[in-house]
């Protein structure tokens, strides 16, 4: 079986925990470059001075970020001695928009209210599953005292406490709690499948899994990066396709190729288009103030007769993609002195096996609080920014521009010890241009980011083509 070599994506809740994050930067270029810091006391978004509240947000007036037609921009990118526009250059840059930095997070751990999130899910649960009964024996949570024990033989066999177990001591605040989840394979062994489901969630997202995939490939497990049989089915929490199914290929979302799902044929496009209307659809989770764009669709065998498409997403805001990656980066801002900077990449996915419905949905966000932001109106020009980037990279080599995007990008906020901020999971949003570049002496690709605003924080990773964001 050809499985697709990737790096284990992040649960839903990880996904969450790391969703946020801190730029403690002090920088005053904004101020030099005339952006105008509507909404804030100072350049930092998170800075407490007064921030734009949600009215004023939604009648901000979008400002100009890119006017260059591609000519013009392989022309600015050619200037630079080390740099080379390739003939397909891929440009995904507004023309206009709202651009915004501001601080961002999702919830708080110990100051959600328990009954609030447990009245939330018996909702989402009721919506999701129409025909289903809701059991407590499958409700559980982490946080708290919830307990990590083993067997004699090592093996683990708890980890997260059931809530009917703690409900009093969750509701009055004793027991604190991260998440709950309800899962009707957690800690069994499925040799009989007899539609279990998944769902977690709170009001800025969900994540769920109806188990039909699951249920049509083989009871196989997974166990240090290899796939193996079993008497088993695999277990929901971390299921993805990418680990137990054929992996077929990587498709733009706009492709009119077609394969079988469960139910019939469908193209590829038209899946999309159908995933596109299920989620603007959806009534949980609520207060949407997130759009999304879908990046790639993975195809995997499922069985011998049944396909499913993956549709690899990332957030947008406001005409703004955020910065999409499959999971975390490192990214080396000084290959010298070997420092790194850890950013955060958009990871929502959704499967369909069949036509007119979605089988999984990882992490769907549509929500976030928006807090100290203000509104940049004035970037640094593309033609400095190229010139930064040039200047950053070695004149040996002419690297090849393949795309040219402009992001948001999450920087994660970190406490006094540099580790990610538990107590706030909160995060700095601000726009970065982000370019692919080819070093064609050695293959390799270099992602290159740096700040939009005042032309600075220059920062790059290295990947080979198996490693690619778009893989």
């Amino acid at each position: 079986m050809k499985i697709k070599k990737t790096l284990t994506l992040l649960t839903a809740i990880c996904l969450l925990f790391s969703l946020t994050a801190c730029d403690n930067s002090n920088d005053k270029s904004a101020d030099k470059s005339g952006n105008s810091d509507v909404g804030s006391d100072g350049d930092n978004a998170n800075n407490t001075g007064n921030s734009l509240s949600s009215d004023a947000l939604e009648s901000l007036e979008p400002t100009t970020v890119f006017t260059e037609s591609e000519d013009e921009i392989k022309d600015i990118i050619n200037k630079n001695i080390n740099l080379k526009a390739a003939d397909n250059l891929k440009i995904n840059v507004p023309e206009k928009a709202v651009v915004l930095k501001y601080h961002s997070q999702l919830f708080s751990t110990g100051n959600a209210d328990f009954k609030e999130n447990y009245k939330y899910m018996q909702d989402m649960f009721a919506y999701y599953y129409p025909d289903k009964t809701f059991n407590e024996d499958y409700l559980f949570y982490t946080g708290g005292s919830s307990d990590v024990n083993y067997d004699e033989e090592g093996n683990q066999i708890q980890y997260y406490n059931a809530v009917k177990d703690h409900y009093d001591d969750l509701v009055s605040g004793a027991e604190e709690f991260a998440y709950i989840f309800y899962d009707e394979t957690y800690h069994q062994d499925i040799t009989e499948w007899n539609s279990q489901v998944f769902i977690q969630g709170d009001k800025s997202y969900v994540t769920l899994n109806k188990g039909k995939t699951l249920s049509l490939g083989d009871k196989v497990r997974s166990e240090d990066g290899m796939t193996m049989e079993s008497n088993t089915y695999p277990k929901f929490n971390n299921y993805d396709p990418n680990m137990y199914c054929e992996f077929v290929g990587t498709y733009p979302p706009d492709s009119e190729e077609v394969f079988k799902l469960l139910d019939k044929e469908i193209s590829i496009k038209d899946a999309a288009e159908f995933y596109k209307k299920y989620i603007t659809d959806l009534k949980y989770p609520v207060k949407d103030n997130f759009d999304f764009t879908i990046m790639n669709v993975e195809v995997y065998k499922v069985n011998e007769d049944v396909h499913c498409y993956k549709f690899n997403m990332t957030n947008s805001y406001k005409e703004i993609d955020f910065y999409y990656a499959p999971t975390d980066v490192y990214r080396s801002s000084d290959a010298d002195a070997g420092t790194n900077e850890h950013y955060q990449g958009s990871q929502e996915s959704a499967v369909m096996v069949e036509s007119n419905d979605v089988d999984i949905l990882s992490a769907h966000q549509s929500s976030q609080m928006v807090e100290n932001a203000r509104q940049i109106s004035k970037m640094q020009s593309i033609e400095d920014v190229f010139k930064e980037v040039s200047g950053n990279l070695s004149n040996q080599v002419e690297f090849e521009v393949r795309e040219v995007n402009f992001v948001y990008i999450r920087k994660m906020d970190k406490d006094e010890n540099g580790y990610i901020n538990i107590e706030t999971y909160g995060c700095d949003v601000y726009p970065v241009w982000n370019f692919i570049l080819n070093n064609p002496n050695d293959g390799l690709y270099y992602e290159v980011q740096i700040n939009a605003e005042d032309g600075k924080e220059f920062s790059y990773r290295t990947f080979s083509l198996e490693d690619s964001l778009n893989d």
